[in-house]
């Protein structure tokens, strides 16, 4: 897979841009080639273990340009994985400086925010047209088209004769504005991830969930669909928690992982590390990356020994000199389950996992 591609088409019926039926296809794909490359690394080949690395990364590429929300989570998917196994195979000592450059390139052309953005703007689209159906079709008319052939289906049963099907007009107005009102909110914390501290975006999406939570369900535990007032805004508002909190760690990873990179260049052709990110700018990097979840620079630190601490301050935007000490004990090892996110060294391989990707 040389070039990233896309195939999306337009389908009213569908309520716009789709490419849903390709998921399944891509994750088998995805889940061969993070199989082979394992395999390959195993083997000590080098080069089908970094062709298997480049085609993940085309993959995190495909349908970039597709507004579908869930085209772009699927993205994000395959993103967290393929890092792994690029630290994975990272670890290996017999790199030279060109084949890191090779992956360097391929992760420098991903961006996870971008990713979000654009499936985002086009879940609002998608919303204002699902609206304009209710409003031409009436609701269960609009909702048999949203779940299509699921005519007695537990699904359809359960909502096919809730009162919002006749109801819904006297409260169209109000649902709508309501719903577009969140939304927008939820983009809003999009379009900062790059911007404002993590700690910031996340209390801003706690808060967006509570008036939801308040507004569909009058703060009590149950699903909103039982006070019907906002039906139509309980169906429609896609369900993105905990989506960027995904987004921002798969960011901060990837530029922990071409920041790795260009210190792994800088050492194979300067004989040793540098004292600070700031002499890799512009041989090796462009610039030093950010970290998205203090909105400042990575943290490095050169170690006596020749070792070397690179770190994201973690989703507390608290810097703890580089701790890696789990924040709880009763999780597995993790990137996250830190007070800082180290970028794992090979001699910590045996304590701490390759970094975890679980969402």
């Amino acid at each position: 897979m040389e070039l990233s591609f896309g195939y999306y088409v337009y389908d009213p019926e569908t309520f716009g841009f789709s490419s849903g039926h390709l998921f399944v296809s891509l994750r088998s794909a995805a889940q061969w080639m993070f199989t082979d490359a394992i395999c390959a690394l195993y083997r000590n080949d080098r080069q089908a273990a970094r062709q298997d690395v480049h085609a993940l990364v085309q993959l995190c590429e495909f349908n970039k340009e597709d507004p579908l929300l869930s085209s772009q989570m699927f993205r994000v998917a395959i993103t967290g994985p393929s890092l792994a196994l690029t630290w994975e195979a990272l670890q290996s000592p017999d790199w030279n400086e060109e084949e890191l450059a090779f992956f360097q390139k391929d992760w420098e052309q991903v961006d996870m925010f971008q990713a979000a953005l654009t499936g985002f703007l086009g879940g609002r689209a998608l919303m204002e047209m699902e609206f304009g159906m209710i409003r031409s079709n009436g609701f269960r008319n609009t909702l048999r088209r949203m779940i299509p052939g699921n005519n007695g289906s537990q699904t359809w049963e359960t909502i096919k004769d809730i009162p919002a099907s006749s109801i819904w007009r006297l409260s169209a107005e109000k649902n709508e504005l309501f719903a577009f009102k969140q939304y927008q909110g939820a983009l809003e914390c999009v379009r900062n991830l790059d911007h404002l501290p993590w700690p910031e975006i996340h209390a801003r999406e706690v808060a967006l969930q509570i008036e939801s939570g308040n507004t569909f369900d009058g703060g009590k535990i149950g699903f909103g669909l039982k006070h019907y007032q906002y039906a139509m805004s309980a169906l429609i508002i896609p369900n993105t928690a905990g989506y960027t909190q995904v987004i921002n760690r798969h960011e901060a990873f990837r530029r922990l992982t071409i920041t790795a990179i260009a210190l792994k260049r800088f050492q194979l052709r300067r004989r040793h590390l540098p004292a600070e990110l700031n002499e890799l700018v512009p041989e090796f990097i462009s610039a030093v990356p950010i970290d998205p979840m203090n909105i400042q620079p990575l943290h490095y630190r050169l170690n006596a020994d020749g070792t070397f601490v690179l770190y994201s301050v973690g989703e507390d935007g608290k810097d703890d000199g580089g701790d890696p000490t789990p924040t709880n004990s009763k999780s597995p090892p993790d990137l996250w389950n830190a007070r800082d996110a180290v970028w794992p060294a090979a001699e910590e391989s045996s304590n701490i996992q390759a970094p975890s990707t679980r969402e």
